[in-house]
């Protein structure tokens, strides 16, 4: 989004600033926020716990 805001002629800059901040949204979203982290932080047994988390956070940035 930074180099949105470069552009010589920004006629569709800010349109497109906001598209971002939406698909972002959307992404953050379908990717359950930070549920997944901290369900796995919580709920998981102290012995499967690290390979719950990084699952879980892997999964969570593939979909955002």
């Amino acid at each position: 989004m930074g180099g949105l805001g470069c552009v010589d002629s920004p006629t569709y800059a800010k349109s497109a600033v906001v598209a971002m901040v939406l698909f972002f949204t959307a992404g953050y979203g379908l990717g359950w926020a930070a549920v997944t982290q901290t369900l796995n932080a919580e709920l998981c047994s102290t012995n499967t716990r690290d390979f719950t988390f990084r699952t879980a956070s892997v999964t969570a940035v593939c979909t955002q």
